[in-house]
């Protein structure tokens, strides 16, 4: 961004000065709840002036420990208890950060321009500190909502010392401490956890209603988890060994509950939990399974692509975490970009990944095997490796091809699930081990940049303002953009009025329906392939992610609204044809329509800002990146600090030295 100052009114400056100073405010009190000592050390606002002296200080803190004693002693003699504190510190830090999340957004520009008009720039700017603002924010609400309470050190503590991974564990806690390396707590955090109980995590996963939950149940020889062909899983479903049938509920706002598994449906699906209404934060399955016996555990987990709910980010928040992930691909449609980004996502966090053709049965016997090749060669191609592609089904008649993917790809895996543990552990560790070694390297010194930080925090801060902007225009949208039902109505006229037959009509009234629903899509397509570019100019080279495939535009519940009648006929001339035909179809069509429309737009809405939230999330996980190449450049050279290139060599050499 630029160095001039911003061309902003007083009104501008004060509406800005107070919605930062609450800002600064909200997190100061998240923080004296988690940190008391240093809620106030950067405050950017002091809220008081401290003109106490040093003696007023110590006589007023004993004046006020006096009346807390007395206070304590009153309660005592009325026997009334205290009780303990009933809010958590991290919960109290979240509701901060949610209520400084909503004062952030009315900084934006378009909350601004009520205050005075606004020029291009400055708007641009404006948006461009709200975006960074709210991308720190974002980070720092993710972190708090990972690992509440948790005590690393206290975890690694619990661990056997001796072994290579806890010992290099523990180097990692120690150098994430030291150099505040938030971003890495979270992985920490898990591998951990992996440490101290080891799992044999597969996730099924892949697009909506490719098959994951009917393969699983039929694995598992049950008919618990919910299948459909709309959007069904709205939350990862964990299923371990148990004695009997049963799951366990686990809420993010309330304990856990334990149900039967029949009535897992409920909590689990989309159509009884939509959105994940309930807050649901885990399901844990357990059921009487041979291929459960042992630390293994299979996932379920929500759907992805442009029909996926919410719980799609859950399921891509899940990945890290596997050991191997079964990833099917429906036999009717051809590998996506979206196929290939995730089982590139498995590979990168040290996952094996198996890719599995579903509901192979309807393909005829000899197009299997060209499938099957067509898909590894798309995945190997990606991935720049081999990668096993199998063809299952679970329809009857067909269910030998489930059995035979068992037996020979994830049956053999399942004997060794030890082994293949904590093989995929040891590779996590090493990743994030380089990873670590690499910020260092970064903050020490050891990095060139090309370009200044002011010229990268301005290339940045403008991509920021157009990831920020797009959001913004993608929920106006529907009020600009979308199609009018009676202008629809109207274009859709002319071509109908030569058309004879009810059943021709009622096909070309969808056919140029679903065309005015495509021009408005187009418009949101528009958007965000403009913010990728955005996005793409300020950090090139670097692939960001493309949409998924669109929200679908249904025209069957307008058409199926009323009959197109043929009195319009009647009428001599052509144009008084199209005319008694606009008339009509107005009449019987207009306010199916409008619904139909209303519910689109509020489809495109939701799939816009999934994906700018997507985008927005890789852009800053690699701003950061780059941020920290400018500092290199600006800030002085000289030697890196001794500790930092200690703590570089110590990771970077890790293995090859005796433990110590």
């Amino acid at each position: 961004m630029s160095s001039t100052a911003p061309n902003l009114n007083d009104y501008h400056r004060n509406a800005l000065l107070a919605g930062l100073k609450y800002i600064d405010r909200l997190l100061g009190d998240g923080l004296s709840a988690v940190a008391p000592a240093e809620a106030g050390a950067d405050a950017v606002f002091a809220p008081v002036v401290p003109d106490a002296t040093p003696i007023q200080r110590k006589v007023i803190a004993a004046q006020v420990a006096r009346i807390r004693r007395t206070i304590r002693a009153a309660l005592e003699s009325c026997e009334i208890p205290i009780g303990a504190p009933e809010i958590s510190a991290m919960r109290s830090m979240r509701s901060s950060l949610t209520a400084a999340a909503v004062s952030l957004e009315e900084l934006g520009p378009e909350y601004l321009r009520g205050y005075g008009a606004l020029d291009d720039a400055t708007a641009s700017r404006m948006a461009a500190i709200q975006a960074e603002i709210r991308a720190s924010l974002d980070a720092l609400g993710r972190y708090a909502a990972v690992g509440v309470g948790a005590d690393l050190a206290a975890a690694l503590a619990r661990l056997d010392q001796t072994t290579d991974e806890a010992r290099l564990l523990r180097e990692l806690e120690r150098i994430v401490t030291a150099h505040d390396f938030v971003e890495f707590r979270p992985a920490l955090s898990h591998l951990i956890g992996r440490l101290e109980k080891s799992w044999w995590t597969v996730a099924f996963v892949g697009r909506v209603s490719c098959g994951k939950s009917s393969l699983l149940n039929h694995l598992l020889a049950t008919d618990v988890l919910p299948t459909g062909v709309t959007p069904v899983t709205a939350v990862p479903i964990r299923i371990v060994g148990g004695g009997a049938a049963s799951a366990t509920i686990s809420f993010a706002t309330g304990r856990p509950e334990r149900i039967d598994a029949a009535a897992i449906g409920e909590f689990a699906s989309e159509e009884s939990n939509p959105g994940n209404c309930r807050h649901v934060a885990e399901i844990l399955l357990e059921l009487p399974s041979r291929r459960l016996e042992g630390d293994v555990c299979f996932v379920d987990t929500p759907g992805l692509g442009s029909l996926a709910t919410a719980g799609a980010a859950q399921t891509l928040a899940f990945l890290p975490r596997c050991d191997a992930g079964v990833l099917l691909i429906d036999a009717s449609a051809a590998p996506c970009e979206e196929d290939i980004e995730v089982a590139s996502s498995l590979a990168q966090g040290g996952a094996e990944v198996l890719v599995v053709v579903s509901k192979a049965d309807l393909l005829v016997a000899p197009d299997r095997e060209k499938m099957r090749a067509y898909v590894a060669s798309q995945f190997s191609g990606a991935l720049g490796s081999e990668v096993p592609v199998s063809l299952v089904s679970v329809a009857a008649g067909h269910a030998a091809l489930a059995q035979d993917w068992w037996d020979e790809a994830l049956g053999p895996r399942r004997s060794r699930h030890r082994e293949l543990a904590a093989a995929t552990l040891r590779r996590k560790i090493g990743a994030l081990r380089d990873a670590v070694a690499a910020a260092l390297s970064r903050r020490g010194g050891g990095c060139v940049a090309i370009q200044s930080a002011s010229q990268v925090h301005a290339q940045l801060g403008a991509a920021r303002a157009a990831i920020e902007e797009a959001r913004r225009r993608a929920s106006n949208l529907p009020f600009s953009a979308a199609p009018r039902p009676g202008s629809a109505l109207d274009a859709a006229a002319a071509p109908l009025a030569v058309l004879e037959t009810g059943d021709e009509l009622r096909a070309a009234l969808a056919r140029e329906l679903g065309r005015s629903a495509a021009l408005y899509a187009e418009c949101f397509e528009s958007l965000l392939r403009d913010a990728r570019e955005e996005a793409g100019r300020a950090l090139p080279g670097f692939a960001f992610p493309q949409p998924g495939s669109r929200p679908l535009f249904d025209p069957a519940p307008v058409v199926d609204a009323g009959c197109v009648r043929a009195g319009w006929r009647r009428w001599p001339t052509a144009a008084t044809r199209r005319a008694a035909l606009r008339r009509h179809l107005r009449a019987r069509f207009s306010r199916a329509l409008d619904d139909a429309l209303r519910h689109y737009g509020h489809a495109l809405v939701g799939w816009s800002r999934r994906y700018l939230d997507d985008l927005a999330s890789h852009f800053d996980a690699q701003a950061g990146l780059k941020e920290a190449a400018g500092a290199c450049a600006a800030a002085p050279a000289g030697p890196m600090p001794p500790e930092t290139a200690r703590d570089i060599e110590l990771l970077r050499n890790w293995g090859s030295q005796p433990a110590r």
